[in-house]
C-alpha cells in the first residue's frame, strides 16, 4: 500500500472561484485518501505497519482539512473586505468631502475685557 504524497496547496486566488476550485481539489484529496485508508483496513500487512499507515493518512487528512479551512476564512475575509469596500469610502475620502467648518479659536484678551464700561 502506498501513501500518496499530498503537495501543500496555497491559493492566493482573490476570486472567490479560484478559492472554490482549490477547495474542491482539496476534497478530492480527502476522498482518495480516505478510500486508501479503508483499503488498508482490509490489506493483509501486519499489525504495526497497519497503524503506521493508517497515522500516517489520517494526518495527511487533518492538514488537508486545516487547508480548506485555512481558504474557507480567506474567502469569507475577502467577501466581508469587498463588501466593506463597497458599502462605505475610506475615512480619508470622507474626510476629504465633509466640509470643513470654520475653527473656533479661543477668545484672546482682548475679547475678554469690557471695553465700554
Amino acid at each position: 500500500m502506498n501513501v500518496s504524497s499530498i503537495s501543500a496547496t496555497s491559493s492566493t486566488a482573490s476570486s472567490g472561484s479560484g478559492t472554490s476550485d482549490a477547495i474542491a481539489k482539496l476534497q478530492k484529496q480527502i476522498q482518495a485518501l480516505t478510500t486508501q485508508l479503508k483499503d488498508l483496513a482490509a490489506s493483509d500487512m501486519d499489525a504495526k505497519a497497519k497503524e503506521t499507515q493508517s497515522q500516517l493518512l489520517q494526518n495527511q487528512i487533518q492538514m488537508l482539512q486545516a487547508q480548506i479551512a485555512a481558504l474557507q476564512q480567506q474567502r469569507q475575509q475577502a467577501d466581508a473586505l469587498k463588501i466593506q469596500k463597497n458599502s462605505k469610502p475610506d475615512a480619508a475620502d470622507a474626510a476629504a468631502q465633509a466640509p470643513t467648518a470654520p475653527k473656533k479659536r479661543a477668545p484672546g484678551l482682548g475679547e475678554l475685557v469690557d471695553t465700554y464700561a
